[in-house]
């Protein structure tokens, strides 16, 4: 039927069609491999990972937010599975978009053990994400004690400051991690006086007069406030930072001593030096009845700091739906906008708070608003594979 010349061409034909789709499938097969391998880190089963290395994934695999194995299992805290991707040369130096390496995401919950198998694979102990911040300051801003003086003996430079010119230091005494901030001012070979300042007015064992009050209020001792003010103290006192006593209680949350402060003048709207009040540090921290009593005072519930955040955002960014159900019934402006163009929402579908995204969207929120990278809050959970919040943005 057919001559010698046109059977040798069909047998040549047919042979290059099935190495193609051999290669197809194989190709496929590979890319399955490498995104089971990051669930498998997540999921923390060795046993599995270790069977898609052996079979060729590609250990430095990406999620699109850059993430790769590595970065995932030293932010769950797996070190059998940071192990394994080290012995299978996992790039140690590797950023997510956001500029995160496996080291800074090992600090956010104080990974030790997870971060010293990394410096022993010669992790850039300094790098910076986009914002400047080193895996020392993650961990100062987290309160991880543990692992900032981990981070310090291991050489961390505590002098560096992001792009805002703040430092570790100034990141632990802005949260309130006093025995965090304590450690890293052994360390610093300079200190600027409004730093040294912030920690003595928060808490230490140097009494300068004007820190009395500032450490009987952060412990609660009721009876002591009630001695200094009949002494003459200013209730209205402030540190170097602009944090007034009223200040100290509402992040600690201790709502007798905010309402012993207030009963005796505190004011309720007054400012930290970037714009802070206390409205704003009870909300980020939930704590839900200071948050009420103030509100009940006549608290500005729309005041914004320095950068554009208001109490409902850092509510959000907290993840306490009980506090931006409050703020909300009280006026709080739903569709208020940070410098970097964020809105409530975007925050939340950001941090994958599906909750607090329902609330919004609930009471009206714009979803169409974008932040000044152009994205909506449906951009973002599509980008980060978010579905469940996607699903609930899509809906009408």
């Amino acid at each position: 039927m057919f001559n010698k010349s046109t059977r040798i061409w069909f047998y040549v034909r047919t042979f290059c069609i099935l190495v193609f789709f051999s290669l197809f499938f194989a190709n496929i097969q590979s890319q399955t491999n490498w995104l089971v391998l990051l669930s498998a880190a997540e999921n923390n089963d060795v046993r599995l990972a270790a069977q898609l290395l052996a079979q060729g994934a590609n250990v430095n695999v990406r999620r699109e937010n850059g993430w790769t194995a590595l970065i995932i299992s030293a932010f769950e805290g797996n070190s059998k599975m940071t192990q394994l991707l080290l012995d299978h040369n996992a790039d140690v130096q590797a950023k997510s978009i956001d500029g995160w390496t496996a080291l800074m995401a090992s600090s956010i919950k104080g990974h030790i053990e997870v971060a010293e198998l990394l410096l022993k694979k010669d992790a850039d102990i300094d790098a910076v994400d986009r914002e400047g911040w080193t895996a020392l300051m993650i961990a100062a801003y987290q309160g991880q004690t543990e692992m900032v003086g981990f981070l310090l003996d291991q050489g961390a430079n505590p002098n560096i400051r992001d792009i805002r010119e703040t430092t570790a230091l100034m990141l632990a005494s802005n949260q309130g991690h006093i025995n965090t901030a304590q450690i890293l001012a052994e360390f610093e070979e300079s200190l600027a006086q409004d730093e040294i300042d912030s920690i003595q007015n928060l808490g230490s064992n140097q009494k300068k007069p004007e820190s009395v009050l500032m450490k009987a209020v952060f412990h609660g001792k009721t009876a002591e406030i009630e001695r200094l003010i009949a002494q003459g103290m200013d209730v209205n006192e402030k540190n170097e930072e602009g944090w007034t006593p009223l200040m100290v209680a509402a992040f600690v949350g201790n709502i007798e001593v905010t309402e012993q402060l207030t009963k005796y003048g505190a004011e309720l709207n007054a400012k930290r030096a970037d714009g802070v009040n206390a409205l704003m540090l009870a909300s980020f921290k939930g704590h839900h009845n200071t948050v009420r009593f103030m509100l009940e005072r006549g608290a500005e519930v729309n005041s914004k700091d320095s950068e554009g955040w208001t109490a409902l955002m850092l509510a959000v960014l907290g993840d306490h739906p009980d506090i931006v159900r409050t703020l909300l019934q009280e006026s709080a402006e739903i569709n208020a906008r940070q410098n970097d163009g964020d809105t409530a929402l975007t925050l939340a579908v950001s941090k994958q708070f599906t909750e607090i995204a329902q609330i919004l969207i609930e009471q009206g929120i714009d979803r169409g608003a974008k932040n000044n990278q152009g994205m909506t809050a449906l951009m973002i959970a599509q980008k980060y594979k978010y579905s469940e919040i996607a699903k609930l943005l899509k809906v009408n």
